[in-house]
């Protein structure tokens, strides 16, 4: 973990008991992994996994609002991934529930020395956010989670528009 992660996976925590106090209603905390890799000509290849929280909050009957961060901690960079987004349920009767989200981007990128990388950080990539997935209720408090996110964003890296794909699978607590 860098010196970034464990102060976001605290500040999220923090919002998740805020939530809570500040709501009468349930909220949820879901929290997995984000498998990933890179092949690259330079580096060879490279398997690292991502780990996210997210807290959410009903905002209707149908809609839930959450905030998620998303961290990967690799060799040569370190990404954290914010994403506020709303996210609805399709109905169903089963407990297979499809869900569509979006929302708002926002990601830090610090590379370390080594491959073809200069150390450096970046100050950060502003975006959008569209996906879906599904939720499968073990019980009313427990669910797991498939998940699928299109992000796009204005990438202060590359000086242009660039699309990441986030393909997660976690664990949902309902309280």
């Amino acid at each position: 973990m860098t010196k970034r992660t464990l102060p976001l996976l605290v500040a999220t925590a923090a919002l998740a008991l805020a939530a809570a106090t500040a709501r009468a209603e349930s909220f949820e905390v879901s929290l997995g992994l984000e498998p990933g890799g890179a092949l690259s000509e330079y580096d060879g290849f490279d398997l690292d996994a991502g780990v996210f929280l997210g807290v959410a909050v009903p905002i209707t009957a149908d809609w839930k609002g959450e905030l998620r961060l998303l961290a990967h901690d690799g060799d040569r960079l370190d990404v954290n991934t914010w994403q506020l987004g709303a996210r609805t349920y399709f109905p169903t009767n089963v407990e297979w529930k499809p869900f569509a989200q979006g929302g708002l981007h926002y990601a830090t990128r610090d590379y370390h020395p080594g491959g073809n990388f200069a150390e450096r950080d970046d100050d950060g990539d502003f975006g959008v956010f569209a996906g879906g997935g599904v939720d499968w209720s073990a019980t009313p408090r427990f669910a797991v989670r498939f998940d699928g996110r299109l992000a796009l964003y204005d990438s202060d890296f590359s000086g242009g528009l660039e699309t990441d794909v986030d393909l997660t699978a976690g664990a949902v607590f309902r309280f």
